[in-house]
């Protein structure tokens, strides 16, 4: 059992596939209770259709409704995947020592950021809610938005599966197990430690020649000025 959890924390396609599997359990137990004959699932406008209290009982109020879905869910979609891994990784992470804008510019970015989201929220709660149409349109906004946003990460990155769960495991105790990867035996390096000691362990002996052969060069650069002190009185 524990095994199974820790292939589907690691492996992200069994997670999507657990994902999945529960998302079809819940619209089969919904539909099971009716709420496929509800007004939620109607489609078009109609005296149903309300957003705020306001009826949307023309094809202009949906049609409207219907852009405002797709143009405020891409929108969102598309400056939160540029916005919100920057601030993690740029002003919230301490190991980023260098901004790319003055430390004023820095604040605002986050406070818009922090409105915009508390604002737009409010009106897609309600039109989340109103009914299925809607949904569908949100849905499909998200898919294509972050098809682009998902190549932008992945832009020059190779696939590579030994070398990531490699780099996994070399994280250190915070990453845990990769998928298809067994945790190594005590006394057994990973290859990148194993070569970080080597080049530690090369550095030391080099230093340590250095200052073993530093004092002979000196003695004997000391014994060839006597020999010439004697020679030339």
């Amino acid at each position: 059992m524990i095994y199974l959890l820790h292939r589907l924390f690691e492996d992200k396609r069994l997670t999507c596939v657990l994902l999945m599997t529960w998302m079809v359990m819940v619209l089969a137990i919904f539909s099971e209770l009716g709420v496929t004959d509800s007004n939620f699932m109607t489609l078009g406008p109609g005296e149903h259709s309300k957003i705020m209290g306001v009826e949307i009982n023309s094809w202009y109020k949906w049609n409207c409704v219907a852009v405002f879905t797709f143009v405020s869910t891409s929108i969102n979609d598309f400056v939160g995947d540029a916005i919100s891994p920057w601030i993690q990784n740029t002003i919230q992470d301490h190991k980023t020592k260098f901004l790319p804008y003055s430390k004023f510019t820095c604040i605002m970015i986050t406070q818009i950021w922090a409105l915009y989201c508390c604002v737009m929220n409010v009106f897609a709660l309600f039109v989340m809610l109103s009914q299925v149409d809607f949904l569908i349109i949100r849905i499909c906004a998200d898919l294509i938005v972050n098809v682009y946003t998902s190549l932008r990460f992945m832009k020059g990155k190779v696939v590579d599966p030994e070398r990531y769960a490699a780099w996994i495991r070399s994280e250190g105790p915070g990453h845990t197990q990769a998928h298809c990867c067994h945790t190594p035996e005590p006394g057994i390096l990973l290859p990148s430690v194993a070569v970080r000691q080597e080049h530690d362990e090369k550095a030391a002996e080099d230093k340590h020649a250095n200052e073993t052969e530093e004092p002979e060069r000196r003695g004997k650069s000391m014994d060839r000025l006597l020999v010439d002190i004697h020679k030339h009185p």
